[in-house]
């Protein structure tokens, strides 16, 4: 009896160590796990510190980005669209002028016409007379 006793009590040791040495196992594989993950933590941490680096440098650019944005919009306003209206006032001076100046020069090609139409006629006239004489 003392035997079996013992027997069962050698049995629950071993089924205690196997346990033990599963536990021991388990024990292993999380800290691996747990070293992976900080080794994860100081790549993603590595990561954060780049990224933040990068979204200064974007601030930084996009700050030099709204400030030649703001020179173009003033150096349009300020000159291109004064250099627009000069034109178009000068444009409208034009018309105005072409607008009066036109009947003249309607006139003045009528008149060329008729001058044109005597010339013409006298020049007949005067070779007709030489070739009289």
């Amino acid at each position: 009896m003392e035997n079996e006793i013992l027997q069962q009590i050698l049995s629950e040791l071993k089924d205690l160590k196997e346990g033990q040495n599963k536990l021991e196992q388990g024990y292993v594989k999380l800290e691996q796990g747990q070293a992976k993950l900080v080794s994860d933590m100081a790549e993603v941490k590595q990561d954060v510190a780049e990224l933040k680096i990068d979204v200064v440098e974007l601030k930084i650019d996009m700050a030099e980005v709204k400030q030649d944005v703001s020179n173009i919009k003033i150096k349009l306003e300020n000159e291109t669209n004064k250099h627009v209206r000069l034109i178009a006032e000068g444009h409208v001076d034009i018309i105005r002028r072409l607008d009066y100046i036109q009947p003249i020069v309607e006139n003045l090609e009528d008149d060329v016409a008729v001058i044109k139409s005597v010339v013409t006629d006298q020049s007949k006239e005067i070779n007709v007379l030489k070739n009289a004489l």
